[in-house]
């Protein structure tokens, strides 16, 4: 419980920051500060759980015995998000396919440190 409403606060610091409408409706509106904390708190409470069961459900479908399979299902989604962001860039002719590659990597650690 505190972790997540240490965490909502963390990120309604950086929402803040970042966002003109958000900071506007903070300053305005007390209420809306309060909601906002506890609905970031929740979505990084709704993502822990959601990352926690893909897990300890990989690691029964890989058995009690197979440690190094578990780990690779469980890398399955890092690996389908970077195929799909590299692929998004490639499409996009965003630049060469090095930087192409290099971007889809820093997308990647991006999403994964957004928990």
């Amino acid at each position: 419980e505190t972790f997540l409403l240490t965490v909502g606060i963390g990120i309604m610091e950086l929402d803040f920051a970042v966002s003109k409408n958000v900071s506007e409706q903070v300053r305005i509106s007390k209420f809306y500060a309060f909601l906002h904390v506890w609905f970031r708190g929740a979505e990084t409470g709704a993502r822990v759980l959601t990352i926690v069961f893909f897990m300890v459900w990989m690691k029964k479908l890989a058995g009690p015995n197979n440690v190094s399979g578990g780990a690779i299902m469980c890398a399955i989604p890092a690996i389908l998000d970077y195929i799909f962001t590299l692929s998004v860039l490639l499409v996009l002719r965003f630049e060469k396919v090095i930087v192409n590659c290099l971007l889809s990597a820093a997308f990647l650690v991006g999403n994964l440190s957004q928990f």
